[in-house]
């Protein structure tokens, strides 16, 4: 190679030729100390104290007496393409490894928000290559080891510590610690009693969740529902006629959009089917006068029930509610009364019982 640095050869010196304070403390010191563009010491861009720089080099890899061979020569040769290289020729100057990274946290990083955050780098020899020296980004983000911008969609609530880390074109590097938090609301899943599920009894319960970003979707992820239900993936409810037996264990998870999850365990067993029937059978005395209040009880078929008159009639001024089978009222007339009370449920093809009531009123 050739250089403007000194004579090359075999044939000169074999006296270590002078230093000043600067050369020496080493090539190290000497960088450092010709970091700054226009300095006045002499050091920066300075030919004549390059020359003394490689002297001392030639020097070094010399043994005092003893020509440099081929060897020695390629040594030397490669030490100052080192150097040239490190003093920055050409005016760009020299990395002293104090690389300043700004800015020095997350702005405001929320689960579910679109991030980008740029990072800048100074202090070094752009350009400058961007990495995570430890710890881990927050769930969702990425950086651009070209350009230092972290972005991307927060996955989740949670807590980050991580070192960033800009390393320039000279291999000096600079890192910059940055902790915080996501914000945002945790998923979850409020998974409330639900149900029985009984045999050829319908079944609808809607699964509700809290926190995460919409939109949701549902699914059973272990196990299975009973037979007969099914789950709608969109929103969450659970519906259909229940007709499996036995027992059924099964997990239902919640997955946001951003691929949080959450999910709730349900374990139970298939309460057997029993026919509709009316197990009120006779009413108490009725007394002119009086309030009256008693409830057509009913078991088994498939709830809910419906309750009416169907034949006869209850005794002046009472009524039957329909809905809960309650017979009440003030009884305003004595004498004998006869009347049929009809109870269907609500099984895809109902069932229907009937009670005959007979009596009088005192």
């Amino acid at each position: 190679m050739s250089t403007s640095f000194g004579p090359q050869g075999l044939n000169y010196s074999t006296t270590r030729p002078p230093t000043d304070t600067n050369a020496s403390g080493g090539v190290d010191t000497w960088a450092a100390n010709c970091s700054a563009i226009g300095a006045t010491d002499g050091t920066y861009l300075d030919a004549s104290f390059f020359n003394e720089i490689i002297a001392n080099l030639r020097y070094t890899v010399r043994t005092a007496g003893v020509p440099l061979n081929d060897a020695d020569t390629m040594l030397y040769d490669a030490i100052v393409a080192i150097v040239t290289k490190a003093i920055g020729i050409g005016g760009s100057g020299v990395s002293t490894g104090s690389i300043l990274i700004t800015p020095a946290a997350l702005v405001s990083p929320a689960m579910g928000v679109a991030f980008s955050q740029a990072f800048a780098a100074s202090g070094g020899t752009g350009p400058y290559t961007w990495s995570v020296a430890s710890g881990a980004l927050p769930g969702g983000l990425t950086l651009a080891s070209s350009t230092g911008i972290l972005s991307g969609i927060p996955t989740a609530v949670q807590t980050y510590n991580f070192t960033l880390m800009a390393t320039d074109s000279l291999s000096a590097t600079g890192t910059e610690v940055l902790t915080g938090s996501v914000t945002g609301v945790a998923l979850s899943i409020d998974h409330d009693d639900f149900p029985p599920c009984v045999q050829t009894q319908p079944v609808y319960k809607a699964c509700r969740n809290t926190g995460g970003v919409g939109p949701w979707t549902w699914a059973v992820s272990h196990g299975s529902l009973p037979a007969g239900l099914s789950l709608n993936a969109s929103t969450g409810v659970i519906s259909g006629t229940c007709s499996g037996s036995g027992d059924y264990d099964h997990t239902i998870t919640c997955t946001d959009n951003v691929g949080s999850t959450a999910s709730f365990r349900r374990k139970g067993t298939v309460v057997p089917h029993t026919a509709l029937a009316i197990d009120t059978t006779t009413l108490p005395t009725m007394t002119h006068g009086t309030t009256f209040s008693e409830s057509i009880v009913v078991s088994g078929g498939t709830a809910p029930y419906h309750w009416a008159i169907t034949s006869g009639a209850l005794p002046a001024s009472l009524s039957l509610n329909p809905g809960t089978g309650l017979i009440d009222y003030l009884v305003t007339a004595a004498g004998a009364y006869s009347f049929t009370v009809t109870v269907t449920d609500s099984a895809g093809s109902p069932a229907t019982v009937s009670q005959a009531y007979s009596g009088t009123v005192l």
